[in-house]
């Protein structure tokens, strides 16, 4: 059962955005005061530093759905549709650990976790248990570590895991028992991993 569901809407930022990135901050108060809005976050990837995401964390999926039906919502859409050059994608994660100290962090790393052909959900996921057992000893790791599908997808999961730097990442996977998990991780799924720089509104 799932605590939480996290709305993950990423997009390539417009010229203005990524000279003022407090641009959107107003719009998204409208997201944060929405029925079922637990906490919203928003910031760049490190890797592509044009890639903005925004994390919506609601209470139930339905909350999310509402959103739309609202009266205002075509006067917010195009409240920040200037902050968009193209790619936007929308994602809907059922998390089973509560994202907040993940997204917090000063870095969250986003895994979009598919099983290779030849194995399965359940392989996938003894790996995760067992790095979940040790995430309270991995240096620079912010515990818990969210796990769930995408509802969009529902071949892939997605992991959070809140680092003090990208460094402390790429360490992490070098080092027992962490290094071997991760190769077998890397072994049995396809891996999509970036990481974000965030704040909460």
């Amino acid at each position: 059962m799932s605590t939480s569901v996290l709305e993950v809407i990423s997009f390539t930022a417009s010229e203005a955005f990524t000279a003022d990135h407090s641009l959107v901050d107003k719009g998204l108060e409208y997201l944060k005061n929405a029925e079922g809005s637990l906490s919203v976050f928003t910031g760049f990837q490190v890797e592509d530093p044009k890639k903005a995401y925004i994390f919506i964390v609601w209470k139930a999926y339905e909350n999310s759905l509402n959103v739309p039906k609202r009266e205002d919502y075509p006067a917010y859409i195009a409240s920040t549709a200037h902050l968009i050059a193209g790619d936007w994608s929308l994602q809907h994660v059922e998390l089973d650990l509560d994202p907040t100290a993940a997204l917090s962090a000063p870095v969250t790393e986003i895994s979009k976790v598919t099983p290779k052909e030849g194995f399965t959900q359940s392989d996938v996921d003894a790996i995760i248990v067992q790095l979940r057992e040790h995430a309270d000893v991995i240096p620079g790791a912010h515990a818990p570590l969210p796990w769930g599908k995408i509802i969009q997808a529902p071949e892939t999961y997605t992991l959070a895991v809140g680092w003090d730097t990208v460094q402390a990442h790429q360490n992490a996977v070098q080092v027992p028992p962490i290094d071997k998990l991760a190769g077998r991780l890397f072994q049995i799924s396809d891996l999509v991993v970036s990481h974000v720089a965030l704040h909460r509104i």
